[in-house]
């Protein structure tokens, strides 16, 4: 318990930690972030920035260059000889200043120069710096090379138009001019310089509010994963507490397991995967002869035969795939002797490591129970077999004068040794009658005893159906119209005309099932239907109007020399429904019966549908 208390104690260490890891990678990452943005954000609107006011001032170049190049051009060819005084001292310097400031009156250009293409200021709004030499300035150095260059500056005070300008933002643009427009030569630059300090205010506005906005929404979001955070971290926490029981419930789970271990009834062994012995309790000590310290230097398959630890591999599959193992084997004992045992093997997990648990039960006294019982089989068996042989041979004996008993009787009714009385002749009816029953109840002690041995072999071939009901109806016939029965006797229309089975057996059971339902009918009808029953079935159904048999009896009528106990002084043997079922079960089919005391009863044979052509030649 130390142990998992610590543990607990770590865990929950861990998790402030984590949290405050958490919250403090989170913050950094927001401000990172935040920044980041700030960043591109500022870097996206001064470039959209610059892009607009150099579109503008290129737009004014070429408004320039349409309007105002013809009066400028003639000063810029010329400037090419004249000094830097000369070129500021020209008189046509005053009206091309007033051109240009009509020009853009109404414009924000704060300074417009214009350059030949040696670099020398030929105008400027600023007088001063006419005849300046721009040669060595890159942003002109680009133009004269058909590149626009542009700058954005803030200047404190700035000279436009002879007049002072405080704290201003300006755009200037180097464009080149070309002689006719864009597809001509460049013939000078035009420098203009635009102020932008209201462009830049309103994108400096937009700019923090856009700032404000991802802040905002950062902040919303880092607050959004503060609460899952939290939440994530109550989830684990309330995980950890629920491992935490667990661990508790697991450590009395093995004391209780270590307990059962050791107190068991049963053998245990704990191994590993191959087999090596990692534990035993007592029992399997007492029942080995081995001490624990002995068995735990052994592998399991020293403990076997060698045909049995060869047979293991096979068990080990088996528990792979299933999970479980189960089967018989023997163990060797320190004495040498072996040891019958039923096994068990699973797979457990204990302290946190899947072993084998393999529990050994002693069935000695159950391997001796079942040899007494394989005994007694035995002798029941070879009992059964000699009273079958026993019945054959009595009933074999018993038929020749039996025949010969009804045969004399036969001939002394009808006078083949004279006339005989109105006594004479009942008694003679009466031994016939007796006679017949008792060569019928041999006839079928004899079917019974041969089923019995197992020796009784269908030999089935085609014959036709009909020629089959019509004998055993004239069989019966006797029988029904004695009693004052209607015996009716149909087959389907759709029956085939020929059947392939055993013609002998399969009259035995139409007899049986009409003698026995003309037997235990006093009046009504006894009826036979063939019929489909599907297609790979035929069925035979006997139904009469007779006493009915007891739902408690259905179950028994088929047993041999079994009968209804309200109709034992009936004469009879018992064995025709038991016969019945025996030869359909060695066909291949099965017997139904329906019946209810008082209405009749109703028994359905089913046979597999053999079609004839198959059996041809």
């Amino acid at each position: 318990m130390g142990a998992i208390q610590r543990s607990v104690e770590d865990r929950e260490t861990s998790m402030i930690k984590l949290r405050r890891y958490f919250f403090i990678s989170s913050l950094v990452s927001f401000i990172i972030v935040a920044l980041l943005l700030g960043f591109f954000v500022r870097q996206a609107v001064r470039t959209n920035l610059i892009e607009i006011a150099e579109s503008k001032n290129v737009a004014l170049t070429q408004a320039f260059s349409n309007f105002l190049w013809p009066a400028f051009a003639p000063l810029v060819e010329e400037s090419q000889i004249l000094s830097p005084d000369a070129i500021q001292q020209d008189p046509r310097i005053p009206e091309l200043y007033t051109l240009v400031q009509a020009q853009l009156n109404d414009l924000s250009v704060v300074k417009v120069k214009v350059y030949n293409l040696e670099g020398v200021t030929v105008f400027s709004t600023e007088l001063a710096q006419i005849g300046e030499n721009k040669l060595d300035n890159a942003g002109f150095l680009a133009a004269r090379a058909g590149v626009v260059a542009s700058e954005l500056a803030h200047r404190e005070t700035f000279s436009a138009f002879e007049q002072e300008i405080v704290d201003r933002d300006v755009f200037s643009s180097y464009v080149p001019i070309y002689a006719n427009g864009s597809s001509g030569p460049i013939v000078g630059v035009f420098e203009v310089y635009d102020d932008v300090t209201t462009l830049v205010v309103r994108t400096n506005q937009m700019q923090w509010l856009a700032m404000a906005v991802v802040v905002l929404l950062l902040g919303l979001l880092f607050a959004f994963l503060t609460l899952i955070g939290q939440r994530t971290f109550n989830i684990v926490q309330q995980q950890y507490e629920a491992i935490r029981r667990n661990e508790q419930i697991l450590q009395e789970s093995e004391e209780k397991y270590s307990n059962l271990f050791q107190q068991s009834g049963d053998g245990i062994f704990l191994l590993d995967w191959n087999g090596r012995i990692h534990d035993a309790n007592l029992r399997i000590e007492q029942m080995l002869g081995y001490d624990r310290d002995e068995l735990l230097t052994m592998n399991i398959d020293q403990l076997h035969p060698e045909t049995v630890s060869q047979d293991m591999y096979r068990r080990t599959d088996q528990l792979l795939q299933y999970g479980l193992a189960q089967f018989e084997t023997d163990f060797i004992m320190k004495d040498g002797d072996l040891l019958p045992a039923e096994v068990s093997v699973t797979m457990i997990e204990l302290g946190g490591e899947r072993v084998l648990q393999g529990i050994v039960r002693d069935i000695r006294e159950r391997r001796r129970h079942e040899q007494a019982l394989r005994q007694a089989r035995d002798e029941a068996l070879e009992a059964s077999r000699m009273k079958s042989q026993l019945l054959a041979n009595v009933s074999h004996d018993l038929r020749t004068p039996l025949n010969a008993i009804l045969g004399y009787s036969e001939m002394l009714q009808v006078g083949v040794y004279g006339d005989l009385s109105d006594k004479q002749q009942n008694a003679t009816s009466q031994i016939i009658d007796s006679t017949g029953h008792l060569l019928n109840f041999i006839n079928n002690l004899l079917d019974q005893a041969h089923i019995e041995a197992g020796q009784l072999k269908l030999n089935p071939k085609p014959f036709p159906l009909l020629d089959l009901v019509q004998e055993v109806k004239e069989l019966v016939q006797v029988l029904a119209e004695a009693k004052g029965l209607d015996l009716h006797c149909a087959i389907a229309p759709e029956m085939p005309s020929q059947i392939y089975g055993d013609r002998y057996w399969l009259r035995q059971i139409l007899t049986n099932l009409l003698g026995n339902g003309i037997k235990f009918t006093n009046n009504g009808f006894v009826d036979l239907k063939i019929y489909l029953s599907g297609p790979t079935a035929w069925a035979i159904q006997v139904s009469d109007s007779g006493t009915g048999i007891p739902e408690a009896s259905q179950e028994m009528v088929f047993e041999p020399f079994w009968q209804v106990a309200s109709d034992k002084q009936k004469l009879g043997s018992g064995l025709g429904l038991s016969i019945v079922k025996q030869l359909v079960t060695l066909m291949g089919g099965e017997v139904g019966l329906h019946s209810k005391v008082g209405e009749g009863s109703t028994f359905v044979v089913t046979l597999p549908l053999h079609p004839v052509a198959e059996y041809v030649g």
